[in-house]
């Protein structure tokens, strides 16, 4: 855990929104420190997040079509800009991409596969 989390969840302020909120609070809160890929594979609320080799593989079954599509897609609109700014431009629209369509649509196709362990 980094510093800066670790000061916030030792916090007065922390504390004191938590007191605050406690008369709202149906159930005991629960945790979970996320690291990346895995809150793609495993929102809030889920049980577990798949093995790291499968959302390894997911992972690539998405970002290799998007990384050809995005570029393909926005380059009549952005060929005159200077390189930096088509990356910029281009890397958004990848992340865009992955994570409001691609992401989403390949792990609710691949939930079987994604959930079973031998």
């Amino acid at each position: 855990m980094n510093e800066h989390l670790r000061n916030w969840q030792e916090s007065d302020i922390r504390r004191e929104l938590l007191e605050k909120a406690e008369p709202f609070r149906e159930r005991e809160p629960t945790y979970r420190l996320e690291s990346g890929l895995e809150y793609w594979f495993a929102p809030p609320g889920a049980p577990a997040s798949p093995p790291r080799w499968k959302m390894a593989i997911v992972t690539v079954l998405g970002v290799w079509p998007v990384s050809m599509l995005v570029p393909w897609l926005l380059n009549p609109f952005i060929a005159s800009q200077p390189r930096p700014l088509k990356a910029l431009v281009v890397s958004v629209g990848i992340v865009i991409v992955l994570t409001w369509a691609a992401m989403p649509l390949l792990v609710k196709l691949l939930r079987p596969w994604l959930k079973h362990r031998p």
